[in-house]
């Protein structure tokens, strides 16, 4: 994964965060704009988690790239290992990692303005149609759908957008990053890390 570097932005917190980095410095003014990266950036997902709801379990997908780009893709399955997907809930957004003056630790904003939900195949689909998920009787497969153009309903396992998430996150490099709050709308940021399954992501290869 790629990691170590933040490159040129003009906030504050990330000049901060090189000026963590032995041997790097804030970025000046040039012609040539370098990538963005940032030590979080990569692909990182949790372990396959229990859920007791329309399926069995689900496993966090957590895509961070150019320093500020974030896709989380929750994947909804038929069995207990992770291995029938049904569906999947993505959303998508920009973070911003802030230092903190603790080792390792940053407080992440993560800001959430879209969303979509699929049924991956026929079981999906009809999982959330016996439902009437969101209100809704019909689920096309395999067709990005957008919760909140339908009836509120039992959207609520959902959640609206815009959606911003205050949080904390400890950072192994190369290895795992660590939260300490779940999802949720404009809370209050955690004071630490909690190693839940739904907050532990461990990195992926990238694609």
């Amino acid at each position: 994964m790629r990691y170590g570097i933040l490159g040129c932005r003009k906030f504050a917190s990330f000049s901060a965060v090189l000026s963590l980095i032995p041997g790097l410095t804030a970025c000046s003014e040039s012609s040539a704009s370098p990538p963005l990266y940032s030590v979080v950036d990569g692909s990182w997902a949790t372990a396959c988690i229990p859920r007791q709801d329309l399926f069995t379990s689900y496993r966090i997908d957590l895509r961070l790239e150019n320093a500020q780009d974030v896709t989380r893709r929750e994947t909804y399955f038929a069995d207990a290992h992770c291995d029938e997907s049904l569906a999947f809930l993505e959303y998508q957004g920009t973070y911003e990692l802030i230092v903190t003056n603790r080792d390792f630790i940053y407080a992440v904003d993560l800001n959430y303005s879209g969303q979509a939900l699929e049924p991956m195949n026929a079981e999906g689909q009809a999982r959330l149609e016996a439902a009437a998920f969101c209100g809704r009787q019909d689920w096309p497969l395999a067709e990005a759908q957008y919760p909140l153009s339908f009836d509120p309903g039992n959207c609520t396992a959902v959640g609206p957008v815009p959606l911003k998430n205050l949080n904390l996150l400890r950072v192994s490099r190369g290895f795992s990053l660590e939260f300490g709050a779940d999802l949720a709308h404009e809370n209050e940021r955690p004071v630490e890390i909690v190693t839940a399954p739904q907050l532990v992501f461990l990195s992926q290869p990238l694609p």
